[in-house]
């Protein structure tokens, strides 16, 4: 009976005792094998550490830069599209993007939170580091400018004093107005050209129209130049009102006379808070 109980057992574990030697006395020895194998790393974790060493992979840049879809953690971001989303990822997904060169990221309080709360424009070799929050929705906890001038922290801009305060080229665009001085027009940037419309303005006369801006805010501040058009100095009365994604433009003729001519406004947007 004893033969056929050992059987073919090696010498080190053909008895009770050397077989309780061998699992150090654990009556519960099943359980501890698999409460160990469930805390090994996952395939899923090992993945994605050796992800991090690969190397960049390539996202063109639309309206939607899915970098969640990207094989590797480092993304380069490539063309000058406008970004306002980084697709839908697993929460806690991490990307560290690079720029090839300039667009605007478009800061949304849900869905893209950038740093201090405002749009950002990329230049060359700016990098960042972009955490998924679900549901399509991203954090950038790190950004670095490759610029010194662009260096920004969440208080505000910080600009050092040898370097000109503005916007970079590709920050801006133009736009001209068609039909009449009246009809609104579309700019969705923080800094730009306005060609309006070379109809007539009767003496002593208002006319009003909207620039749609999504950059644009109630608590911005809009910056407007007559830079072309005007036969003198006190010719005419211009402003502009800032809204939520937009703003209106003001004119009015002072002048004894009608005047009819294209005028070429500048506007650039100063970022504001009430709070």
């Amino acid at each position: 009976m004893l033969d056929l109980i050992i059987g073919s057992a090696p010498g080190q574990l053909d008895t009770l005792q050397e077989l309780a030697d061998a699992i150090n006395d654990d009556e519960n020895f099943a359980a501890t094998v698999t409460a160990a194998l469930a805390s090994k790393a996952s395939t899923a974790s090992v993945a994605l550490k050796l992800d991090a060493l690969q190397p960049y992979a390539s996202v063109a840049s639309a309206a939607t830069a899915d970098i969640g879809a990207a094989a590797s953690q480092s993304v380069l971001i490539t063309g000058s599209t406008t970004i306002t989303s980084f697709g839908t990822a697993a929460a806690g997904t991490i990307r560290r993007l690079r720029f090839a060169g300039s667009l605007m990221l478009t800061h949304n309080i849900t869905s893209l939170i950038l740093p201090g709360y405002a749009n950002i424009q990329t230049t060359g070799d700016d990098c960042l580091e972009a955490v998924s929050l679900g549901g399509g929705n991203w954090i950038v906890t790190k950004y670095q400018f490759t610029n010194a001038a662009k260096a920004f922290n969440v208080s505000g801009l910080l600009i050092p004093s040898a370097v000109s305060l503005g916007y970079a080229a590709g920050a801006g665009g133009a736009v001209v107005q068609a039909t009449s001085k009246a009809t609104g027009v579309t700019l969705s940037k923080p800094t730009g050209r306005i060609t309006t419309h070379g109809a007539s303005l009767a003496s002593a006369s208002t006319v009003v129209f909207t620039v749609t801006n999504t950059f644009c805010a109630d608590t911005d501040t809009v910056i407007l130049n007559l830079v072309s058009g005007a036969a003198g100095y006190d010719t005419y009365i211009y402003w502009a009102r800032p809204q939520n994604g937009s703003f209106n433009v003001i004119l009015y003729n002072r002048t004894g006379g009608a005047l009819a001519e294209a005028l070429v406004f500048n506007f650039t947007i100063i970022k504001g808070a009430i709070a």
